[in-house]
């Protein structure tokens, strides 16, 4: 089973922060203690890439077949290609659970910070 830990962007200071506690507020205390729309939420996918590090939702990751972004959909983290390869016949992404840590290359940023590494070629 793997663990469940997220990371939060904060939009407004435009920085990464761990999360190291989740509480669930209704929708009065939300906006009386912070703006929600503030952080973007983004969990772990319980994966490493072959240098160790963990791999979250919103990373930019390097495998050999190129470069994608790890999102999560259809109840699977997948690593989406679709804004750097053209594809006539594969689907534009691949399930990151099928894929798991050996053929992953490694993590080269996320889509925060690092968005010009998405840009098609």
């Amino acid at each position: 089973m793997r663990p469940i830990k997220f990371r939060a962007w904060h939009t407004g200071l435009k920085r990464m922060f761990e999360c190291k506690t989740m509480l669930y507020l209704d929708d009065f205390w939300r906006q009386v203690l912070s703006d929600p729309d503030a952080h973007i939420i983004m969990q772990y996918t319980g994966l490493k890439d072959k240098n160790g590090k963990e791999i979250y939702e919103g990373d930019i990751v390097k495998t050999f077949e190129g470069i994608g972004k790890v999102i999560y959909t259809e109840g699977a983290f997948v690593i989406w290609y679709n804004e750097t390869k053209d594809y006539i016949r594969k689907p534009p992404y691949v399930n990151l659970g099928i894929l798991k840590e050996q053929i992953i290359c490694g993590i080269i940023g996320n889509i925060y910070e690092n968005p010009e590494l998405l840009e098609k070629k």
